[in-house]
């Protein structure tokens, strides 16, 4: 026969015993008595005289107390043995689980949790859902506590990702995850280039840089810190729409402006007052990196004719281009 107890519950060994003269009782655990056990004080036997029970009381459970138990009935007349299996089981649980983690590329990744259960369950480590098997760069490691640890040495850019651990055993599975950010220290790529411009023309300074997260840059002018204006600038048209523009019929229109602005801006095109949808069948609105905008109108027709015009703008501000009177003949 067999007994299952929860770790932690208490647990009762049950035998009924008879004879004259009453028999002198004594419970073993894997042959030992159990009141020479140096846990002693959780076992307690009782008797009861009314219904000739004899009952081995188990207190706070614990993993060791599995094993084979006898009780052992002896008076002069005879000696006899009764045998059970006692199967300890603890709830399978995450107790100490994953934590987001940040890494700097090069250095090493530990991630540790806890895992308990009676059976002691099976561990498997996943990235990204890719079950990640012991290497010299990855490797898995499970503690008597049940603290299980994965570490990946000298980490890069695919080293990121979700991580999962997943314990299993015949009472089910538990997972706990985390996200593993790998970092990058920033880093210059060559250096800033000599300028020569003309008084009142823009200066352009580019420099490569890497990192992750995105870096936050400071530019120094003569060894102090350069002020970057970083309000809206309203956009200014560089090239405005002509007064009139005439088509051949089924020839493409293309009205066509430059504009700049900080941030960069946003077109909305007009015929007369109404504004242009996006999505208009045979009409496309185009941006290129000139900062040069065209309305393109694929084959003219003579509904196409009209006044059109276009609105500019961005947080700093918005203008109106001229009105363009376009004719199809």
């Amino acid at each position: 026969p067999k007994i299952e107890a929860i770790q932690d519950e208490t647990v009762i060994i049950r035998c009924k015993v008879s004879g004259h003269p009453k028999p002198e009782i004594t419970f073993l655990k894997d042959k030992k008595d159990v009141a020479t056990l140096d846990d002693k004080a959780r076992f307690h036997i009782e008797h009861d005289d009314k219904t000739d029970e004899v009952r081995l009381i188990i207190s706070n459970v614990k993993e060791e107390d599995h094993g084979k138990y006898t009780i052992r009935a002896k008076n002069p007349a005879e000696t006899i043995e009764e045998h059970t299996n006692l199967v300890v089981t603890a709830p399978l649980a995450v107790v100490d689980k994953l934590q987001d983690t940040d890494v700097i590329s090069g250095q090493n990744l530990t991630l540790t949790c806890r895992c308990q259960g009676i059976p002691k369950p099976t561990i498997q480590w996943y990235q990204n859902d890719i079950e990640i098997k012991s290497t010299t760069k990855q490797k898995i490691e499970s503690k008597p506590d049940g603290t299980q640890i994965l570490t990946v040495n000298r980490v890069d850019l695919t080293d990121g990702g979700q991580f999962k651990i997943v314990a299993t055993n015949p009472q089910g599975t538990v997972t706990s995850t985390c996200n593993v950010d790998v970092l990058m220290k920033p880093k210059i790529d060559g250096k800033v280039q000599d300028v020569q411009t003309v008084i009142d023309e823009p200066a352009e300074l580019n420099v490569k840089l890497s990192g992750l997260p995105k870096p936050k840059i400071e530019w120094f002018k003569n060894g102090q810190p350069l002020i970057i204006d970083n309000k809206p600038v309203q956009p200014k048209l560089k090239s405005d729409l002509q007064p009139t523009l005439n088509v051949t019929k089924n020839e493409p229109i293309v009205l066509t402006i430059q504009a700049d602005g900080k941030p960069k801006p946003q077109v909305n095109w007009f015929k007369g007052n109404e504004e242009i949808p996006v999505d208009q069948p045979g009409i496309k609105m185009v941006e290129e990196n000139d900062n040069t905008y065209k309305l393109i109108i694929d084959k003219a027709t003579e509904k196409d004719q009209g006044e059109y015009s276009a609105i500019v703008q961005n947080p700093g501000g918005q203008i109106k281009t001229k009105k363009t009177n376009v004719t199809v003949t």
